[in-house]
This record gives C-alpha cells, sequence and structure tokens, in this order.
C-alpha cells in the first residue's frame, strides 16, 4: 500500500511492530523495518517480488486527479488505504462519502449502450404483454 497510496506507513504502528513484545518476542513483520522505515523489497526478497514492486504504480497514475468523480474516488480510497485500523474509515462513513453522490458525465461508449439494452428489453416485455 504505501507504493500505490504514495503514503508513508504511521510512525506509531512501526513503533508496535518492531518493540519487543512479551516474554521477548519480536514481531515476524519487524524484519521488514531498518530504522523506523519499511525496508522492502530488501537483498531477501526474490527477483520476482522485486519486479512486482517495482511495477506497482500511484493511485493517480491510472485513477487521474481530472474530474471531480475521480478526485473523490482516489479521496475515499486514500481513507480506506489507511493502516491503523483506529484512523482508517469505517465502511459506514465510507459509504456516506461524497464520491457514492457524484456523478461522471459519460463519454457515450457503455452507458449508452447498457440504457439502449435496457430500454429495447423493456419495450419487447410491454410489447409481449400486449398481445
Amino acid at each position: 500500500m504505501e507504493a500505490v497510496c504514495n503514503g508513508k506507513i504511521d510512525a506509531k504502528l512501526v513503533k508496535q511492530v518492531t518493540q519487543t513484545g512479551r516474554g521477548g518476542s519480536m514481531n515476524a513483520a519487524s524484519k521488514f523495518f531498518v530504522k523506523g522505515k519499511l525496508d522492502y523489497p530488501n537483498k531477501d526478497t526474490g527477483r520476482a517480488s522485486k519486479k512486482y514492486v517495482a511495477a506497482m504504480r500511484h493511485l493517480n497514475e491510472f485513477i487521474l486527479p481530472n474530474n471531480a468523480f475521480n478526485k473523490q474516488l482516489l479521496d475515499l480510497l486514500r481513507k480506506i488505504f489507511v493502516y491503523d485500523p483506529k484512523q482508517r474509515i469505517t465502511a459506514k462513513q465510507a459509504l456516506k462519502h461524497p464520491w457514492f453522490k457524484e456523478t461522471i458525465v459519460d463519454d457515450g461508449t457503455e452507458a449508452i449502450k447498457i440504457r439502449d439494452r435496457r430500454e429495447e428489453d423493456e419495450r419487447q416485455r410491454k410489447r409481449q404483454r400486449e398481445a
């Protein structure tokens, strides 16, 4: 998520992960942090994983913030992709997000085709009822 959202992991969470637990046990995820920063991929990471991480793009690279619809979507996704569950948006809050009230001006490709198909199906059902 750090690579995709272009945001750093909250320092409090990093501290929780890297602290020694009860009985002196370490969190298994602590090996991915060095000096409080995410160290991934690192020298122990496999080639396929490194290639996958290198190919990741930021959200705003494939959801362009060029209109209100996309800006609201990016805002919602950033609020969902928060590491700390205490800081993350809840499902109820997400459903009330302004993105769900946004409309988009359709470029006329798929939406019109779907609408036309539905209208034609409705006309056929109406003819069948009248027959």
